[in-house]
């Protein structure tokens, strides 16, 4: 059985990204910026902004959401495990279906098909024994953050592709511990491998132009930031940990 000492701390630190980490100035955030129509812009310290007011406005309910996943237990077994990720699911599927008819309207600045999350839960859950017919009854929340334009989206967002930072430590978490790479069942925690950084860095850039052009936006993609993160909190302790 692992107990808690088993797991690094920067894995529990990390379950959906460490804000300390991943909101930081560092170099992510002057990587190279993206082309589109929203182009970034050539100061690191104003995109800092906006993410710290995120980082200090979620971080009760961030930490809410690292106690209920409590990653020591859930990596005491394969089953441990799966139940997280029917977890995730859950709450990740509605959600995604959400963000994605905001983007049918106009509303997501940017391409958001290849930041969905879902089928790379389907298909850890598929790797892990699940049958489709499983997946298909698998309960779904109904309690989502409330997702009307923009700046819901991107509030949201913001939590969604923050916890890819996170991933990337649980994954390798959940290799040593119990033996499950991305092809066999974590894919989800793997998400967008090397490119992991990059990713989250035209999300940085994207989000501060959004900032920029709607400043009166800021409150709102706060709001929406915060309910993502306490919808999640109170989706996953709904759900006992199975050792």
């Amino acid at each position: 059985m692992l107990g808690a000492a088993s797991v690094p701390s920067t894995a529990a630190a990390h379950c959906c990204g460490d804000p300390r980490i991943a909101h930081s100035p560092d170099s992510r955030l002057s990587a190279q910026r993206p082309q589109g129509s929203l182009q970034g812009r050539s100061s690191t310290s104003n995109d800092a902004m906006i993410l710290s007011a995120l980082r200090t406005a979620t971080r009760e309910q961030h930490l809410r959401v690292e106690r209920a996943v409590n990653l020591p237990a859930r990596l005491r077994s394969r089953a441990s495990f799966g139940s997280l990720l029917e977890r995730f699911y859950g709450y990740y599927s509605p959600l995604e279906e959400r963000l994605t008819a905001l983007a049918r309207a106009g509303q997501v600045p940017f391409d958001l098909q290849p930041r969905l999350k879902t089928t790379l839960l389907r298909q850890d859950l598929l790797a892990l024994g699940r049958t489709p017919e499983q997946i298909a009854t698998l309960p779904l929340c109904t309690e989502l953050p409330s997702l009307r334009e923009t700046a819901d989206a991107m509030g949201c967002l913001y939590v969604l592709e923050g916890a890819t930072l996170g991933g990337q430590i649980i994954r390798q978490a959940v290799s040593r511990q119990l033996g499950i790479e991305p092809d066999s069942g974590c894919a989800f925690f793997h998400s967008y491998g090397s490119r992991t950084h990059s990713q989250w860095s035209n999300f940085c850039s994207i989000l501060a132009d959004y900032g920029d052009r709607h400043p009166g936006a800021e409150s709102q993609v706060i709001t929406a930031a915060t309910e993502t993160f306490a919808r999640l909190g109170s989706w996953i302790e709904g759900q006992p940990v199975t050792c």
